[in-house]
């Protein structure tokens, strides 16, 4: 047996968005997710086969109904499975090396994939606050909103009563970081950003979430040191933001007599005068965050 697999290693996740393995991580999450719908969609189609079956001896005679059961042996059995959350799903992966790791009941991958969503190291750290912490792809962070969806939308009994409540976005760590303040504050892409706050919302309108206005409010939470998401974010963009501002170029590209004669974007760092392209954008994901907190005032 090869314990170096996802499937006996509950790290496996948390490896990969702490290390860059982005393809994988994706991978994974894919895999999860597919694992979980399709277990679902026949644990559900059996149910459906169940109701129409007791449906249909309600009006035969008791005679027919111990007929019905000879028939057919494997009815019963299949019941039992269905009544347990115990069938297997093989097909969509059969045939592939690893196709023993996928022979994995609904339950069963409903308790992996939440074993590793919400893997927590020695500081409180899950496998996305791992990935928020180094800048990661929009993809990354969509792959694994996906899997916290599966878990929420398909495994009531073994999800929502577990230790882990929370959605995957507003999970703490020990220092009460949300994943969300950990991207602000580490220089995380506006696309990230926004992905954050459309989960937030994705999650309110299917009504995932106790508290809308509380859930809203992620953008203010502190942390233990009283940092908040909005203040993270300004903090690590404060010092091009004031050069980008004080720098500003005149209307047309003229030069100005206040900096001799050059151009005053001269004197923006190169690294930075890319990022001062996209000003508007930063100020645009700044507003979104006070109205998305703020939306009775």
């Amino acid at each position: 047996m090869n314990h170096g697999t996802p499937w006996h290693d509950d790290q496996y996740l948390f490896r990969l968005t702490s290390t860059f393995g982005w393809d994988d991580a994706i991978s994974l999450c894919e895999t999860l997710v597919l694992g979980i719908e399709n277990a679902a969609s026949r644990v559900e189609a059996r149910r459906r086969r169940r109701r129409l079956r007791e449906r249909s001896n309600n009006n035969k005679s008791e005679a027919d109904d111990d007929v019905t059961e000879e028939d057919d042996p494997d009815e019963q059995h299949q019941q039992q499975q269905l009544d347990g959350y115990d069938y297997y799903f093989n097909d969509s992966l059969r045939g592939s090396d690893c196709n023993h790791q996928y022979n994995k009941s609904f339950q069963q991958w409903i308790r992996h994939a939440h074993a590793q969503l919400f893997y927590i190291d020695q500081w409180g750290n899950s496998p996305i606050h791992a990935a928020s912490y180094v800048k990661p792809p929009v993809d990354v962070i969509e792959a694994l909103f996906r899997v916290g969806r599966a878990l929420r939308k398909h495994s009531s009994p073994y999800y929502r009563g577990a230790q882990h409540t929370l959605p995957v976005w507003a999970t703490p760590c020990k220092d009460g970081s949300t994943p969300f303040l950990v991207a602000c504050s580490t220089g995380a892409s506006n696309a990230v950003l926004h992905r954050y706050l459309d989960e937030v919302e994705y999650y309110i309108e299917r009504g995932w979430v106790d508290h809308p206005e509380s859930a809203r409010r992620i953008v203010l939470r502190p942390d233990d040191q009283g940092v908040s998401p909005l203040m993270g974010w300004m903090n690590f963009h404060h010092e091009w933001i004031r050069r980008r501002l004080l720098e500003r170029r005149p209307p047309g590209g003229q030069r100005s007599n206040s900096n001799n004669g050059r151009n005053s974007h001269q004197s923006i760092p190169r690294g930075e005068l890319a990022m001062s392209e996209h000003l508007p954008g930063y100020w645009n994901l700044v507003c979104r965050m006070l109205c998305f907190a703020t939306r009775n005032i």
